[in-house]
């Protein structure tokens, strides 16, 4: 999630006092699902965490055709 972390956590919550409202909004979504009213923001970000979390990560090219 965006906003402010400590350490290496990367699914911390971050502090209301040094975020923007809509990060705020987004948490209070995601605490509330899915029981919540309005819950699609929730249900992409579910979908594509879990998209993400089949793929594969493939090095990095380190060579050039143009060198």
């Amino acid at each position: 999630m965006p906003g402010y972390r400590r350490g290496n956590d990367e699914m911390s919550l971050p502090r209301d006092d040094l975020n923007a409202a809509d990060i705020t909004d987004f948490i209070d979504s995601c605490a509330g699902f899915p029981n919540a009213r309005y819950d699609d923001d929730v249900d992409a970000w579910s979908q594509c965490m879990n998209w993400l979390s089949t793929k594969t990560v493939r090095p990095a090219r380190v060579y050039s055709s143009f060198a």
